[in-house]
């Protein structure tokens, strides 16, 4: 008996080092169960495990019950939407870009603009990620603004208040130089651009980590017959992507290939080709090479 006790002590001290030893990367493996994980999640690692593994519990239960009845058509809108939700993240990057080179040059008064539509964006996307079934995909800027805050309390209320106090200030400053323009310029306002870049950090881990989370459950899918795409693409196509009655043909162009060549939702790091990627770099990039020209971020994951 002794003997035995001895063995299951040394077993769970074995377990218990094994488990101090784990490195971060690790971790989001354990929870996410995904074998693929970003090793650009610094906002993410420095949280708690345990509200890592709460987290991913609940984006893991709540996609559980919408793969549950995985078919033709939610397959269609879900690929759909992981586009979208990959070319926010793009925008993202975009708009942080501008803010710098807008920042170096001295356009002051388009900063608030910058600051605060990239954390806007970045919302959008995570809100896109997250396990809602019948999200509306057209939100006003306070309804982004608390479903985003109320996502991010599921894994810290901390950061969840966090999130909220910062965006709505970047809103109100925003909203100071869209509309009041006082004469003293941003010496108004504190700059607090570094806490709203984390805040954007830790939103676009959670949604990368989101793609990760329902990509784990599809592989599991044995129907593999859902995997199709719905013959009714185009209404699925206009209804994301209808821009006051007009459709920009990238966007029906790369949401059209996605759905009928990749089948599926990926991870969000997988959703673009090269040659995407490339097209919305070049959508924003200079028509000749100069210097002295705003170039805009090449890749959408170089975080």
């Amino acid at each position: 008996m002794r003997k035995l006790l001895r063995l299951i002590i040394k077993f769970i001290c074995k377990f218990l080092n094994k488990e101090k030893n784990m490195s971060q990367e690790d971790k989001i493996r354990k929870y996410s169960h995904s074998l693929y994980v970003e090793p650009q999640y610094s906002e993410l690692y420095s949280l708690e495990e345990l509200k890592i593994e709460k987290y991913c519990n609940w984006v893991r239960n709540n996609y559980s019950e919408i793969v549950s009845s995985w078919d033709i058509e939610k397959n269609t809108f879900w690929t759909a939407k992981y586009y979208l939700a990959t070319k926010f993240l793009f925008i993202t990057n975009l708009l942080l870009k501008s803010y710098e080179y807008a920042k170096e040059k001295n356009l002051k008064i388009i900063l608030p603009y910058f600051i605060y539509y990239s954390l806007l964006t970045a919302s959008r996307s995570l809100i896109l990620t997250s396990p809602f079934e019948n999200m509306n995909i057209k939100l006003s800027h306070l309804k982004i603004i608390n479903k985003t805050s109320d996502i991010i309390s599921k894994i810290d209320n901390q950061k969840s208040i966090e999130y909220k106090n910062i965006i709505l200030l970047a809103k109100n400053n925003r909203e100071l130089f869209s509309y009041k323009f006082p004469a003293s310029g941003l010496r108004l306002i504190n700059d607090n651009s570094n806490e709203i870049i984390n805040q954007i950090k830790l939103i676009r881990e959670l949604s990368l980590l989101n793609s990760q989370i329902l990509d784990v459950l599809l592989e599991k899918f044995e129907d593999n017959t859902v995997f199709k795409i719905n013959e009714d693409l185009e209404s699925i196509i206009y209804q994301l992507f209808d821009y006051d009655g007009k459709i920009d043909e990238n966007d029906y162009y790369n949401a059209n290939y996605i759905c009928k060549k990749i089948k599926r939702p990926y991870p969000l790091n997988f959703m673009l080709s090269e040659g995407m990627e490339e097209d919305l770099y070049l959508s924003w990039a200079p028509e000749e090479e100069n210097d002295e020209l705003f170039v805009p971020p090449e890749f959408i994951f170089n975080w």
